[in-house]
């Protein structure tokens, strides 16, 4: 019988990195599954501070917030701090803006993965951002929008949640 291959402690920092920049920011039910909390629980760690980076993507005037949290700050509540990045609480805001978003205007389809969103939340925060490139095609592989970068930040920095 074979015995199971280690993983060392530096491969799996990395398989986490790579993860984290593929998926920056949580859906709030994938925190509460992590923790096993409410949705109560989850608002209440993000307003004393133990997640300090999440913004709110609902539709302006709705009633109901829609927090996306940096899943950094989820994760290093369970192995610690990462090498490299260091603890979310002492980033500041341009440097959480490039954990979640490449250095160049993002496409839609990228945006909805980043943002964890659907193509309905979507349309809500299309009137806070520019677009640098209108759709080539009605649908099919051409049919996305391209946002300018800075749009997408400055929106973030907008709905964040304290």
């Amino acid at each position: 019988m074979n015995s199971p291959k280690q993983i060392s402690p530096a491969a799996l920092l990395l398989a986490i990195k790579v993860n984290l920049l593929r998926n920056p920011l949580f859906h709030p039910e994938t925190v509460m599954d992590i923790f096993g909390l409410t949705r109560d629980q989850v608002r209440q760690k993000i307003q004393d501070g133990t997640f300090p980076w999440a913004f709110d993507l609902a539709r302006g005037g709705s009633r109901r917030t829609e927090p996306r949290i940096l899943s950094l700050s989820i994760i290093e509540q369970q192995i610690g701090s990462l090498p490299g990045i260091g603890r979310s609480r002492d980033l500041v805001l341009p440097e959480v803006i490039d954990l979640i978003l490449p250095k160049r205007d993002v496409r839609s389809t990228e945006l909805r993965k980043l943002l964890s969103m659907n193509s309905e939340q979507m349309q809500v925060l299309r009137a806070d951002l520019v677009v640098t490139q209108p759709p080539r095609a009605t649908d099919g592989a051409y049919s996305y929008t391209v946002y300018s970068r800075a749009s997408v930040a400055e929106m973030l920095a907008k709905r964040r949640m304290t």
